[in-house]
């Protein structure tokens, strides 16, 4: 674990000798709670792999849009645009992933959904002043603004980006922290707690 200066986030670097880094940012504007919520987001990506995934897609991008570059005279963009934007989808789908392990290592919603709204960059003055249910409700809304031009803006927004929507990641973790998995998820944890108090 690693801190350094910045704006409140968290990242994890090294595929061997994996390391989380949190920015003095997050050490000082999250609670406890919040910070056992971004931790555990940053395991679920190392416990999935997806560090290695990502420095894969990294390197393969970076290198293929030099060669194109170099080789097309940039007219290569065109080819290797669909992959990067195909690896970019991934990326995004992968936050999902790690919040939900966010959500298994803090096991209370309100905090990963008001861990998740404090990266957007809300001032520390406003933070206490963020009602839960409001964010939940906006969620709930964007999750289902679902007409095609909804979709299309909605993807065009966030095509060349790494990270889902903010609220879209909160309207994911709402949806599975009331799923039938995550409670048997839950129980099954509680069940081997009991057996090693045994």
């Amino acid at each position: 674990l690693l801190m350094m200066i910045g704006l409140p986030n968290a990242f994890t670097v090294c595929v061997e000798d994996t390391i989380i880094v949190l920015t003095s940012g997050a050490i000082q504007e999250f609670t406890k709670e919040e910070i056992l919520f971004v931790i555990g987001h940053e395991l679920g990506h190392i416990k999935s792999r997806h560090i290695l995934y990502q420095d894969i897609t990294r390197k393969a991008t970076d290198a293929s849009s030099l060669v194109v570059d170099v080789l097309t005279f940039g007219f290569g963009r065109l080819l290797t645009k669909p992959i990067k934007m195909a690896l970019l989808g991934w990326s995004r789908k992968s936050e999902f992933t790690a919040d939900r392990a966010g959500l298994l290592a803090c096991r209370d919603r309100d905090i990963a959904v008001k861990a998740i709204s404090k990266l957007s960059g809300i001032p520390k003055e406003y933070s206490s002043q963020i009602s839960i249910d409001t964010l939940i409700s906006h969620a709930s809304e964007f999750t289902n603004m679902d007409t095609n031009v909804d979709k299309i803006i909605k993807t065009l927004n966030v095509v060349g980006q790494d990270h889902p929507w903010l609220l879209e990641r909160m309207g994911e973790v709402n949806k599975w922290y009331s799923s039938e998995q995550y409670k048997s998820i839950i129980d099954e944890i509680g069940r081997a707690s009991c057996r090693e108090r045994v």
